[in-house]
């Protein structure tokens, strides 16, 4: 499939633009490159008030990048029909005398390569008509609204992402990708007397259409409405230390938001990150093995190359309790005497371009549930990840979920309402007791800003984990 990227170019027109752009530059500056990124985007919305549905919109653009002794200019154009203005522009902003004293004065190079992949999926969503996908989100909502009376709304709701990028640089490499990303929640709120209570469930890959099936089930789906209900009934969670399980989504939560943002090296390199001094030390039991996989099948993080044309990579972050690896864009890479690891990436082409996370996770152990409880024997288990929040100077963990339940004699009691885990990250690692096979193991569709911003799509994941950490209210 391809996709028209502006209104009168094709996407070879795009990419011959690029390449003659970046060989005009090319003779004023080290190194050149240049990125086009388009991403289409629906939306079909349902409650019990309203349906809605956002036509597709798109936007697109080219950025071009220019080196000269550790320091960069850029130049963005979101019309591409002026070629000659363009050329120009470009031409002007690579003109520049570098003013900065910058320690890395290169970047790592790559052998210049070609690619041209498109990733639809069995069912490309483009070639799905928008009533199939609004009975979709009707059948789902009707699920779970007749589950029971008490279940007196659901938002049931479904986004398709076409990303579209090409990418050209002055070491020659030529590359092409049309990723199609679908991802589809449905969030179930249930009252009783004066008391609210929701539960949902979210997923999401890459691929088509048939996405929705293997994802969701009338099992699952239900799962959310009955998940309302209990929590109607649950009370709030005891405060204090105590040994916990985590359910996968909070595991890959923690392995991202608590974890990963520390090993970015564009944070270790300016001192933000309380991993600066750990790099080859250990952090974890012998089993602990965590993961940035670019690479990894139909995951939302994954990719062909990244936004500096370098190729992906499951990573290795931590091996054996060890932490081994950072994640490296081109820059980094130099500096810290690396190589690119295929984690350079932009939101957009009118965004910056910053070291970031694809999929990331947690490998799987050797314990069943049930006997993770049983060597946990008293604590807390909790249950949907609602938010995660990063710390990546100060190293402290905050992980919101949006029930627990007690475990007593190793098995599962009462239910309790939201539920923060806290504590320092380095602490809750090296306490991890166990953690479930691959049979457990999921990775959860997501998006991720650097700061609050620059917001792209990754992947979280794991399966069930054990340690100690302090549990507060929500």
């Amino acid at each position: 499939m391809e996709l028209n990227l502006t209104a009168k170019l094709s996407t070879s027109d795009i990419i011959g633009l690029m390449q003659d752009v970046v060989k005009q530059v090319s003779p004023l500056v080290e190194y050149a490159d240049s990125l086009y990124t388009n991403m289409q985007m629906t939306d079909i919305l349902k409650d019990s008030t309203e349906e809605t549905l956002t036509e597709p919109f798109s936007t697109s653009g080219v950025v071009f990048r220019m080196l000269k002794r550790g320091e960069w200019r850029e130049a963005a154009f979101g019309d591409l029909r002026d070629k000659k203005r363009i050329i120009e522009e470009t031409k002007k902003a690579a003109s520049f005398t570098p003013i900065s004293s910058h320690s890395i004065q290169n970047i790592s190079r790559g052998k210049p390569w070609k690619t041209d992949i498109a990733l639809g999926g069995k069912k490309d969503p483009q070639d799905i008509e928008a009533k199939e996908k609004l009975e979709t989100v009707r059948k789902y909502f009707q699920i779970a609204k007749g589950y029971d009376t008490r279940i007196i709304n659901v938002n049931s709701h479904y986004r398709e992402i076409i990303d579209e990028r090409a990418f050209a640089n002055s070491e020659g490499s030529e590359l092409h990708e049309l990723l199609s990303r679908v991802y589809f929640s449905v969030v179930s709120i249930a009252k009783e007397n004066d008391r609210l209570e929701y539960d949902y469930c979210t997923g999401g890959k890459t691929g088509g259409f048939e996405v929705i099936d293997e994802l969701y089930s009338e099992e699952n789906i239900k799962d959310t409405a009955k998940g309302a209900i209990e929590l109607l009934a649950s009370h709030q969670v005891p405060t204090g230390t105590f040994n916990v399980v985590l359910d996968p989504g909070l595991t890959g939560t923690f392995a991202h938001e608590s974890f990963g943002h520390g090993c970015e090296a564009d944070q270790v390199l300016r001192g933000r990150s309380y991993l600066v001094n750990y790099l080859n030390k250990k952090l974890g039991p012998e089993n602990f093995n965590l993961y940035d996989d670019g690479t990894l099948a139909s995951g939302t993080g994954s990719l062909v190359f990244d936004d500096e044309g370098n190729r992906p990579h499951k990573t290795p972050v931590v091996e054996n309790g060890v932490l081994t690896h950072f994640l490296q864009d081109r820059m980094s890479a130099q500096e810290m005497k690396a190589s690119p690891t295929g984690n350079a990436r932009r939101e957009s082409y009118k965004r910056m371009i910053y070291v970031r996370m694809t999929n990331t996770y947690i490998d799987p152990g050797d314990y069943t549930f049930d006997e993770l409880l049983k060597e946990t024997k008293d604590g807390i288990y909790l249950e949907h990840w609602n938010s995660g929040i990063e710390d990546p100077i100060g190293g402290n963990m905050q992980l919101k979920s949006k029930k627990s339940w007690r475990i007593k004699n190793g098995e599962l009691g009462e239910p309790f309402s939201t539920t923060v885990l806290s504590g320092k990250v380095l602490e809750f690692m090296a306490n991890i007791k166990g953690i479930t096979k691959a049979s457990d193991f999921s990775v959860s569709a997501g998006y991720c800003g650097k700061g609050h911003e620059d917001m792209i799509t990754d992947g979280t994941g794991g399966t069930f984990l054990a340690s100690r950490a302090t549990i507060g209210q929500g």
